[in-house]
């Protein structure tokens, strides 16, 4: 299913499109999750096989999925494979979090919002040892506008100095939309992925 947008950039806005993509992505079936999951995961890895390797810059940032998000974690152990740090995000604060180390010896502990993190025993990645950040989202549009749950944490994160970390939005082809409302604060994605494509701030990649 595809879902069209309106242009707007009002808070009543986001919410309505929050209810429309969720619904959106709840309606895929089990086979088609699975489907367009393996294919994004292929996708992302070809992106990020060709990323260039800046000094210092060591460590790619995936998420783990909840409520239905695009299942990224078999990438994890295949980001070793090619040379990166895999890292996880992990909650400090009200509208703060990190990105710390995951690593197949240390367990995942349960973080403020119950989503399985690093422990506080990982080793913190700073901002500028990030060559990608992988986000998840509700929807993403054309221009690399990105539609949250509206918590901050992703924005907070890469608004902050020394960011330089490549912005990868991934989501299912039934969340990416011509265009969506958007604030100030909200930091567009340089590369969108989804099961059908990949595509770079709107120009077909």
């Amino acid at each position: 299913m595809t879902v069209k947008s309106t242009e707007g950039s009002d808070s009543d806005g986001k919410s309505i499109w929050r209810s429309r993509l969720l619904t959106a992505r709840r309606n895929l079936s089990p086979t088609e999750r699975s489907a367009a999951d393996a294919a994004i995961q292929a996708r992302l890895l070809t992106l990020l096989r060709a990323l260039p390797r800046e000094v210092g810059e060591t460590a790619v940032a995936l998420y783990w999925p909840v409520r239905g998000e695009v299942d990224l974690t078999p990438l994890l152990p295949k980001l070793r494979e090619l040379g990166w740090t895999p890292a996880l995000p992990r909650v400090t604060g009200p509208r703060e979090m990190v990105f710390a180390v995951w690593s197949e010896d240390a367990a995942l502990v349960r973080g403020r919002f119950g989503i399985p993190e690093p422990p506080p025993s990982a080793c913190v990645i700073p901002p500028n040892g990030l060559a990608a950040v992988v986000v998840p989202g509700l929807g993403f549009a054309h221009d690399g506008t990105r539609l949250g749950f509206g918590a901050g944490y992703y924005d907070a994160w890469l608004n902050r100095p020394g960011v330089r970390a490549v912005r990868i939005g991934v989501c299912y082809e039934c969340q990416r939309v011509p265009h969506l409302p958007s604030d100030p604060w909200d930091v567009p994605m340089q590369w969108v992925i989804t099961e059908a494509g990949a595509w770079r701030c709107g120009a077909s990649a």
